[in-house]
């Protein structure tokens, strides 16, 4: 990750190296995806089976929260650099700045890796842990993957897309937008911390059942507010939507988790997250995009918001509850 991040911020420009240019840029981008995907499963699941039974939820759910602040932190430099650069300069070369601490940062995480315990596997099982859960743990997949949907969809149409959207369809200027944008993902911080410590009390379904309905219900209001031009609008409909996605990614860390026994945890959990990241997260500023085009409607990615809360929702009433359950 460190490495990848790096490169971009030296990579030369499409003046320089011609087509080059933005085929390394989207082959480092890939890497920094592939090495964050691997990361933040595997981080969960060490948390989750190292924590105390009853901070089971909040602990792992700290995981999802920083790694949320640390793109509110990228979004709030981002904005302080538009206010003290000009447009040329941003453009030119001061975006580069938002990758210079990447050395620092992998040097930190190579010092805090040595120190690790071990975490997840079983050593008496013979089979490719792949196989065991796709022959034998098929639902437990297929539910972490509808959840999962929920969080894909939702985080990257409201806090990777949301700041395009401010500014090319509702007409925000761009510092706007992305103060917007920075407000709504510390809001999402903090509520995933809120809502993980609720998930250790009253269990990880009613607060993710809870944030799933409130997206079903309240998607289409919201994205009308935020497309009515006014600032203020459009940070009180992002602020609450990222709300209701905290509610789900309070309890879905742990809860995914949960689903799958020891030998074939990590696996379970990085193949039905990760894929579901890939494929539906990747592409969902793309499809938010295309619906507009496509429908002429403004308020259109309010709907696949709506159809992936909807999957989750049915898939939670259809999950037990695990809170009391113990670790296999």
């Amino acid at each position: 990750m460190a490495a990848a991040t790096t490169a971009i911020a030296v990579l030369p420009t499409y003046e320089t190296i011609g087509l080059a240019a933005p085929i390394i840029l989207v082959v480092l981008r890939l890497l920094q995806g592939i090495a964050a995907g691997g990361e933040f499963t595997g981080s969960v699941v060490f948390l989750v089976e190292l924590a105390p039974e009853r901070r089971r939820a909040l602990i792992p759910g700290l995981v999802l929260a920083c790694g949320i602040l640390a793109a509110a932190l990228a979004s709030g430099i981002a904005a302080l650099l538009t206010h003290l650069l000009s447009p040329e300069a941003f453009l030119d070369w001061g975006w580069r700045l938002l990758y210079a601490p990447a050395p620092l940062l992998g040097i930190a995480g190579v010092v805090l890796r040595r120190r690790l315990v071990a975490g997840s596997g079983d050593a008496t099982e013979r089979r490719l842990p792949i196989v065991v859960v796709v022959c034998e743990y098929w639902p437990s997949l297929l539910r972490v993957m509808c959840l999962a949907s929920v969080n894909a969809v939702g985080n990257y149409t409201v806090d990777i897309y949301g700041a395009t959207y401010l500014q090319v369809v509702v007409g925000l200027p761009e510092a706007t937008a992305l103060n917007i944008t920075t407000a709504s993902i510390v809001a999402l911080s903090a509520s995933i911390l809120v809502f993980a410590w609720v998930a250790d009390r009253v269990g990880r379904r009613p607060v993710m059942i809870f944030g799933a309905l409130g997206l079903v219900v309240c998607s289409l209001p919201l994205y009308s507010l935020a497309a009515s031009g006014d600032a203020f609008y459009a940070l009180v409909a992002q602020i609450t939507l990222a709300i209701f996605l905290g509610a789900v990614d309070g309890g879905l860390a742990v809860l995914m988790c949960e689903l799958f026994p020891r030998k074939v945890r990590y696996t379970g959990v990085s193949v039905g997250y990760g894929l579901t990241f890939g494929v539906l997260g990747g592409t969902a500023p793309l499809v938010a995009t295309s619906l507009i085009d496509v429908t002429g409607n403004d308020l259109s990615p309010a709907f696949y918001m709506m159809l992936a809360a909807l999957v989750g929702l049915v898939t939670l009433f259809r999950t037990p509850e695990t809170k009391d359950r113990p670790l296999e």
